[in-house]
């Protein structure tokens, strides 16, 4: 009897990479693969490496990878190559970039490292129509050479921000192999690749330490992009240079001069520098989100996003020195921008310069909603919308594509819940919950962010992960995801009881007790810390009624699963924390509960989760809603609380009160912001997808559009938000599309649309009367 072998697709092929590869150094490998075709055929390879790759077949970008995982999978890609072969001689060509976890890392944090060094595994071979095999390319079965980059070093940008995208590249192009892409013979040290070990798992039951599955996202698109303008330069800066309507401008030797340029939008991808000449010269590529001016304060003073007289483009950059022939320069990483500004020191001959270009890339999110209305800022919110959306998604989703690329379940529950409103697709949401899932410590709590190479925890982040699971549920109907999580979801409200103390209500969580970025919850020093005053002191409100909310989600999910007596126990949990709530933390004469038992502080955000946690319903519910929007020194939800605060006010039937909280999302477009920023006080970042709101609210309130059942088995039709005059468009939902038009006539509307045949629909008017609709299909009232 044998012991059994974990067998992928890769099965067969191995690990290889350089005979003296360290695995304590940062690494960027070239491996090329030449061979020759008498006849075309089709090519599929199997493709992954210890980081991360690219891909060129004959030159022509053919694939990134590989899908970010953790220590318990390491995803390989599925790539078709046919279309790029041609007879005769090939080169495939793939550059490895490694990060070792000893030293200074230079890796992102959203990249986990390990100890294993450079390495490259790829299994494929050519067949012929009838299914000969023409050649075989696989790893440890076939030649590779490769050769170590003299090239390129890391260099980390020291801002003022927390910084966790990676290191950023210098670059002298006279060290580049130049040619190796596409040509036989290449300059540099190239030598055969030796086998470092077999992809699959050990026998015996040994876990690889890279375990492999097959991605289980899209690969990430690629769209051509260009620069749209040329920005004016301030009078102190260096002296401008332009392009104008030229393909390329020639610097005369000596000189020192900068241009600016402008995407139009803040996007996400690589940029492109072209050089002819130039030997001696240096380019600094800045990328920006905005034109900004630094104070002593630690935050960046910001007004007009394009305002390029009056502030700078201050942030990170990439330097690059031309060799002196025909270049072409694209970070390994992708780079998000709004702004590019060129700093150019020519050396001893002239350099000509190429007008710059990018190629975009992100996640493939096909937007399937869509609305229309008269109100004119219902399109701009929209667009901005879907664009900070597709800017926070690539291999996760992020809470900002420029200062961190990383999976956080706070934003990344809410960018869920706006991919399902726009597109229906649920692959990236997934994974998301597969990773998050897959950090879970110990002590039975999940970590903040997942994948990520330092841990951390915000206790009650892991509540939102909750949140996030029923939401798939929602919107899939698929019961087997409650099934394989219940053990995750029973740890994480298993700690939560660990930590109920003398109160009788959840404290000191020894973590990160954030909430939300208020500007007066600061720490000790005055630093903004997201974390209210009470939790210094004891229990916190907000945190406490998420946690009562958390039972409750968990407790509908499990009793769906069979389990009823765990789901009294969380519901009897709730209850306890609700009562000691009430009984501690309610004010009369304010109307409010208090943002814990001894602490004189009100926040919208403990008046939300009193609502929707169930503490506070009816008329009560009315009155602190109504006191947390008009009262005096209540904190203020930020854009990602703002969710929370909708949700409570639709739940209380004051959804009329949200036309006035549109105004933030007014004031940041003032400001000429292409997407919606992390929040209008510190202004850190210009793109964080927990402002893409109005997706949600245009297509489950405006439109009315919501499953009564899970997968949507069953739909209502409810507009709420009838402070637009009417309101036209098309919501996807895993049963198909719905198209909803209505128009106001008084107090109640004219409504007409059409769902799915099939799908029970329920439609209710402002007027509270309900129409039925047991087949689905075309209705009109």
């Amino acid at each position: 009897m044998f012991a059994q072998q974990a067998i992928t697709k890769m099965h067969g092929a191995k690990w290889i990479g350089l005979p003296e590869a360290s695995a304590s150094e940062n690494a960027r490998i070239y491996f090329r693969k030449v061979f020759t075709l008498e006849e075309l055929g089709r090519m599929e390879i199997y493709i992954t490496a210890n980081n991360r790759y690219k891909l060129w077949v004959n030159g022509h970008r053919a694939g990134v990878g590989p899908c970010k995982g953790d220590r318990w999978r390491h995803y390989y890609d599925v790539l078709d190559i046919s279309r790029w072969l041609q007879k005769g001689r090939n080169v495939i060509a793939v550059e490895v970039v490694y990060y070792s976890p000893i030293g200074r890392k230079a890796a992102p944090l959203s990249v986990v490292t390990n100890c294993l060094g450079p390495m490259l595994a790829v299994k494929g071979a050519c067949f012929d129509e009838a299914g000969r095999e023409l050649l075989d390319i696989t790893t440890g079965q076939t030649e590779w050479l490769a050769s170590k980059d003299q090239a390129v070093a890391w260099e980390q940008y020291k801002d003022d921000y927390y910084m966790a995208v990676g290191d950023f590249e210098r670059v002298e192009g006279r060290k580049i192999p130049w040619g190796w892409k596409t040509e036989e013979h290449v300059p540099g040290k190239w030598q055969r690749c030796i086998p470092k070990m077999d992809v699959d798992g050990s026998s015996w039951g040994g876990f690889s330490p890279l375990p492999l599955m097959e991605r289980p996202i899209p690969r990430m698109y690629e769209k051509q992009g260009s620069f749209v303008r040329e920005m004016p330069i301030r009078e102190d800066d260096l002296p401008a240079f332009s392009f104008g309507e030229q393909e390329s401008v020639t610097l005369p030797a000596g000189t020192r001069a900068v241009v600016e340029l402008d995407a139009g939008e803040l996007t996400t991808g690589y940029f492109i520098l072209k050089t002819r000449a130039g030997s001696g010269s240096r380019i600094r590529i800045r990328y920006a989100e905005k034109y900004t001016l630094p104070t002593n304060e630690g935050y960046r003073l910001k007004g007009k996003r394009d305002d390029s007289l009056n502030f700078r483009l201050l942030g990170c950059q990439d330097t690059y020195f031309p060799s002196g022939g025909c270049d072409l320069y694209e970070p390994f990483s992708f780079r998000t921008f709004r702004f590019v500004r060129l700093e150019v020191e020519v050396g001893e001959e002239p350099l000509c310069l190429f007008k710059p270009e990018y190629v975009e890339t992100g996640y493939p999110l096909e937007v399937l909603s869509a609305i229309e209305s008269d109100t004119d800022w219902v399109k701009a919110f929209w667009d901005v919308s879907i664009r900070t959306l597709q800017r926070c998604m690539h291999e996760t989703y992020e809470d900002c594509p420029y200062y961190e690329q990383l999976q956080y379940s706070l934003d990344t529950r809410l960018e869920i819940l706006f991919t399902y409103m726009a597109s229906g697709d649920t692959r990236l949401a997934l994974k998301a919950i597969e990773d998050l899932h897959s950090s879970l410590t110990p002590e039975g709590i999940i970590q903040s962010r997942a994948p990520s190479d330092e841990p951390q925890i915000i206790p009650v982040f892991a509540l939102y992960w909750i949140f996030m699971v029923e939401d798939y549920y929602w919107q899939t109907g698929d019961i087997r995801i409650i099934r394989r999580l219940r053990p995750t979801i029973d740890a994480i409200l298993d700690w939560f009881d660990r930590k109920v103390g003398p109160f009788g209500l959840t404290e000191n969580y020894y973590f990160w007790e954030f909430v939300d970025w208020v500007k007066e919850w600061q720490d000790e020093h005055g630093t903004p810390s997201g974390v209210p005053a009470a939790c210094r002191q004891g229990p916190c409100t907000t945190n406490n009624l998420i946690y009562a909310g958390a039972l409750k989600s968990a407790a509908y999910m499990v009793e769906r699963t069979g389990r009823k007596d765990t789901a009294e126990e969380y519901r009897a949990r709730a209850d306890a924390i609700l009562s000691r709530v009430e009984e501690l933390c309610w004010c009369e004469e304010k109307g409010m509960y208090r943002e814990g038992p001894e602490v004189e502080e009100y926040s919208q955000h403990a008046q939300a989760w009193a609502v929707l946690a169930g503490l506070a319903e009816g008329e009560k519910a009315e009155r602190i809603l109504r006191n947390a929007l008009e009262g005096a020194d209540v904190r203020q939800c930020s854009y990602v609380y703002s969710y929370y605060l909708f949700r409570a006010l639709e739940k209380a039937g004051l959804y009329r009160y949200t036309e006035a909280l549109w105004d933030k999302w007014k004031d940041a477009l003032d400001l000429h912001l292409t997407t919606w920023p992390e929040d209008l006080d510190r202004q850190r970042s210009d793109c964080h997808a927990w402002g893409s709101l109005p997706i949600y609210e245009f297509t489950r309130c405006m439109l009315g559009v919501q499953p009564l059942e899970p997968g949507w088995e069953k739909i209502r039709i409810q507009p709420i938000g009838l402070y637009l005059p009417n309101a036209k468009g098309r919501v996807i939902t895993n049963r198909g599309p719905v198209e909803v038009e209505w128009h106001k006539i008084g107090k109640d509307l004219a409504i007409k649309g059409m769902v799915p045949k099939g799908v029970p629909l329920e439609v209710v008017l402002p007027s509270g009367e309900v129409f039925d609709f047991p087949q689905g299909g075309a209705f009109c009232i």
